[in-house]
């Protein structure tokens, strides 16, 4: 069969390609290897002479061993162990008083090594296992940073991605710290033990940490005039210090489902900043507050779970004070719909602080629920105060308003209107518990004075008191209120489908005792 000169043509340009390909024009391979030790024979035996000959796009892949360098990365590549064994691949600081790594390049890939020993410098001049200098796009993955002044530094550096990484031990500096460096990723991280902050920003906005692990950390996570950056579920746990810090106008920061538990001081702390948003966060049992603030407007503490925040031992328990909640001069805040139970002196202390909102926050304890000193012209209503001392007061504390005007809305006690708060305390002596509804609107009959100066004047009923069962307040337990009980058995209070209603002992949950109450009073 003969060719036509078409088909000639293509078979022509095919083969003259192939050869050209194949034979004349066959490129190096991208790949390069270094080994300075006994083992496979590498392309090279130092990591900084596959660099200094490498060209953009190239992947130095290291062989098991110790490197003793300090390397300069200024191309556009990707360096990683051949076995993708952080253990058995290890760069160590050739010169403790430089960087391991230093990066002045966008489009960088650092993974799976072990870095260490850049140690030697001054605080002014801190030097790190990794120091990214105006660099972008560039990703650190699966490496342990450990034995160096610093983890990491990044400096004017942006776009970077730190993910699952390993950050530990280093010796005086922080474990990862962004100094005028945006649009940065910190994701799943583990930082502990570190000499100063786990994760430090200073000038550095627009930044997301999230699923990172922060222990034994002085600070877990500090933003020092840092904005509108994203703290989202990371567990910053048992820090010798802080849990999270926002500081000297680092404002309009969220700070969501994040763990503060188990620090030394306290688990949130908010300083001279404003904006920020905290919500769905725990910060339970640390030594002396939950969430602090001081100097702070504006800020909104959100639906969070601030609990057992107490001294450990006994011999400090009479010498500190612990509160879940504790503002100093802080203005104008909303503190919406936390749970603060078990605090050792109080749910919430607000000292020299004006017009800041408290609504429907859930305050229980065996001591204070709201504590003021000197704080006036607050807004506080729609909350849920179980304590033995509900508010104490020191001090001038005028204009506080404690209720809102009567509106038809579901309340704290998912009653039908909105007031004032509900007030009761474990001894059955609560005006809440005591008082009448006449008219069944969920509001008492008369008001509540807290002191000469504050009175509640629409303070919510408390249902246990005449309707226990009834939930459709029809006179009669019946299987209509059985649905509702059903809907609400095993609830705890702060959850949706908690409601007093069916709390027969008022101890903050409905379970079988409870059923058994409710069985005594059906269809009776």
């Amino acid at each position: 069969m003969t060719l036509t000169r078409v088909n000639m043509i293509r078979f022509s340009v095919s083969f003259f390609c192939f050869m050209f390909l194949f034979i004349g024009g066959t490129t190096a391979s991208p790949f390069v290897f270094v080994n300075n030790s006994t083992g496979p024979v590498a392309d090279y035996t130092s990591i900084q002479q596959a660099i200094d000959n490498a060209t953009n796009g190239d992947v130095i892949l290291l062989h098991s061993g110790t490197y003793h360098e300090n390397i300069d990365v200024d191309k556009q590549i990707n360096i990683r162990s051949v076995t993708g064994n952080q253990d058995d691949t290890i760069v160590k600081a050739g010169n403790i008083s430089d960087n391991v790594f230093y990066i002045n390049s966008s489009n960088v890939v650092i993974e799976n090594l072990t870095i260490e020993g850049a140690v030697n410098c001054t605080w002014e001049n801190r030097i790190a296992g990794i120091f990214l200098d105006t660099s972008y796009d560039c990703t650190i993955r699966n490496n342990k940073l450990t034995g160096n002044y610093e983890g990491m530094i990044l400096f004017k550096s942006s776009d970077n991605i730190l993910e699952m990484n390993e950050i530990v031990k280093n010796m005086n500096g922080n474990g990862i710290s962004l100094h005028n460096s945006d649009m940065n990723m910190l994701e799943s991280n583990v930082i502990n033990s570190n000499w100063w902050s786990g994760i430090y920003l200073n000038s550095s906005d627009h930044n997301e940490i999230s699923d990172n692990i922060l222990t034994s950390n002085l600070k877990g996570i500090s933003l020092y005039r840092s904005s509108n950056n994203e703290l989202n579920n990371n567990s910053v746990n048992s820090n010798h210090r802080y849990g999270i810090v926002l500081e000297k106008s680092s404002n309009n920061n969220e700070l969501n489902m994040n763990t503060a538990t188990l620090n030394e001081d306290s688990g949130i702390f908010i300083k001279d900043s404003s904006s920020n948003i905290l919500s769905d966060n725990v910060a339970d049992s640390n030594y002396y507050q939950g969430i602090l603030m001081k100097f702070s407007s504006g800020n909104k503490i959100i639906n969070n779970s601030v609990s057992d925040n107490m001294p450990e031992s006994l011999v400090d328990e009479d010498m500190v004070s612990s509160f879940g909640i504790y503002l100093t001069n802080c203005d104008k805040n909303d503190i919406t719909g936390n749970f603060l139970h078990l605090n050792k002196d109080a749910g919430i202390n607000m000292q020299e602080c004006s017009q800041n909102l408290l609504n429907r926050n859930i305050l229980l304890s065996d001591s204070g629920g709201l504590f003021l000193s000197y704080s006036g012209s607050n807004y506080i209503y729609d909350n849920y105060f179980h304590n033995p001392v509900n508010v104490d007061f020191s001090g001038i504390n005028l204009g506080n308003q404690w209720n809102s005007s009567l509106k038809e809305e579901n309340n704290i006690l998912k009653g039908d209107f909105i007031g004032g708060n509900f007030w009761s305390d474990p001894y059955m002596t609560g005006h809440s518990q005591l008082c009448e509804d006449l008219n069944k609107d969920g509001i008492c009959d008369i008001p509540y004075d807290i002191t000469a100066e504050d009175t509640d004047n629409l303070p919510l009923y408390d249902p246990t008191s005449s309707w226990k069962g009834d939930f459709d307040h029809d006179k009669d337990v019946d299987f209509d209120d059985f649905v509702e009980f059903a809907a609400c058995y095993n609830s705890m209070i702060g959850e949706n489908n908690y409601h007093r209603i069916f709390d027969f002992e008022g101890d903050y949950d409905v379970d079988f005792d409870d059923f058994v109450e409710f069985a005594g009073k059906y269809e009776k």
